[in-house]
């Protein structure tokens, strides 16, 4: 039964960000541990050794949906990271390029329109 609780408190526990470990790659960490002992607990359980089959369970599903939160989590942080770096100066680049843009056009001579006076 031990092993039941352990698990079911783990998953519930890799459920909330704010939770102990459970922030940025805690969450997973802990939904796999979830899951591994709400396994063991279930064999156990189906053994006739220990009881708190409903318990491991809960475990191992809890501990599923926190293992997936905890991957979605990281790679929406990762993918924030390289956004950041790819387009965190976009805006001063544009800019750049505008000004350069300007700067040729004043540099080259207007063109004159020469009329032929023939009206």
């Amino acid at each position: 039964m031990g092993l039941a609780v352990t698990s079911l408190v783990l998953g519930i526990a890799s459920i909330f960000p704010g939770c102990c470990l459970a922030s940025i790659g805690g969450m997973t960490v802990l939904g796999i541990l979830a899951v591994v002992f709400g396994l063991i607990a279930m064999s156990h359980a189906s053994q006739g050794r220990a009881g708190g089959r409903g318990l491991a369970v809960g475990g191992v599903v809890t501990g599923a949906i926190g293992g997936v939160l905890g991957l979605v989590m990281v790679a929406l942080m990762i993918f924030g990271h390289v956004a950041a770096q790819g387009f965190g100066n976009w805006g001063q680049r544009y800019i750049q390029k505008q000004q350069q843009i300007q700067q040729q056009q004043q540099s080259q001579p207007a063109p004159t329109t020469q009329g032929s006076g023939d009206l």
